[in-house]
């Protein structure tokens, strides 16, 4: 919710004066995937992997745009889950049942294109992230303790920035396609997370 208004604020306080002076917007769709590197650090897990991106932009102009992207990283794993909760009861678990769901980065940022050649600009990206978990959760105890609830927390805003390149390749009419190759760091405290991106960009 808190980067859905600050999403509006922004489109709105940018928007406004750039239609005025007669910009045209050029919109674009993102989708692609995400490569946790083995040691990035998600709270209480260890996480390496795949999750998929989606996410919307515009290019105010030829430098500048703004974009809202959506990262899943892998779901905690079944047994670090565990062994958190039987520290916290100081029990042994002997049965468990658990539904972890993706963990989510929501982000929204400024974007800062240098073009280098014709087909190759590099993108920086500047601005704040939302990571948040959840997870179903039931277990018993060696002592008879049943828990049966959800797993969840949201971080609130922490600061992103990300450096990649990016390739477009289609000149003429129509949709014009392109990738994005980039590195992007979270900086939460609990959230060392540092990872690579593949995009795939459509723009209109």
């Amino acid at each position: 919710m808190k980067i859905r208004s600050l999403f509006i604020v922004l489109i709105g306080t940018l928007g406004v004066p750039l239609v005025a002076e007669g910009n045209d917007f050029d919109w674009y769709f993102i989708g692609g995937f995400t490569v946790f590197p083995e040691g990035t650090s998600v709270e209480v897990a260890n996480t390496e992997g795949y999750g998929n991106r989606w996410g919307v932009g515009f290019q105010i102009n030829n430098f500048f745009g703004l974009e809202f992207a959506r990262d899943s990283a892998p779901a905690m794993n079944d047994s670090v889950i565990v062994e958190n909760f039987e520290l916290d009861f100081e029990d042994t678990i002997t049965n468990y049942d658990i539904k972890a769901a993706y963990n989510r980065f929501s982000s929204f940022v400024g974007t800062f294109a240098v073009p280098v050649s014709k087909s190759t600009n590099i993108v920086g990206k500047v601005g704040y992230a939302n990571y948040s978990y959840r997870s179903k959760v039931e277990f018993e105890s060696k002592s008879g303790l049943q828990f049966s609830g959800k797993l969840e927390e949201d971080f609130g805003l922490t600061p992103t920035a990300s450096l990649g390149v990016e390739f477009p390749f289609g000149k003429g009419f129509g949709p014009k396609p392109a990738i994005e190759l980039a590195v992007t760091k979270v900086f939460e405290e609990e959230v060392e997370s540092v990872w690579g991106t593949v995009s795939f960009l459509l723009r209109f």
